[in-house]
């Protein structure tokens, strides 16, 4: 019998909330006002992402290899403003995930 190995990342579908979307969804589900910058800080205390200085002196998101679990990076361009650059965004598994960690530290 052989196994073939599947990239996390492929298992991964519908890969695409940011983390203001996954804040708008939490803080509905928990009738808790969750910001996007929680959502983040908590992806990174759970070691999911981390925060590195981009070459233009910017800060960006990055997964981590436990979060390419449930995210991916995509490289994204504003409609509005001169930006371009990489986005992290996450799959639906990653609510549940930080409903359980964000209640332990709110309640």
């Amino acid at each position: 019998m052989s196994k073939h190995k599947v990239a996390d990342s492929a298992l991964l579908s519908n890969v695409d909330l940011t983390p203001t979307q996954i804040a708008t969804k939490l803080s509905q589900q928990t009738r808790k006002k969750i910001s996007c910058i929680k959502v983040n800080e908590t992806l990174e205390k759970l070691g999911l992402q981390q925060k590195l200085k981009s070459t233009g002196g910017k800060w960006q998101w990055q997964l981590t290899e436990g979060g390419k679990k449930y995210g991916r990076v995509y490289k994204v361009e504003s409609s509005y403003s001169n930006w371009s650059g990489n986005q992290v965004k996450w799959g639906e598994e990653i609510i549940e995930l930080l409903k359980q960690n964000l209640l332990k530290v709110t309640v």
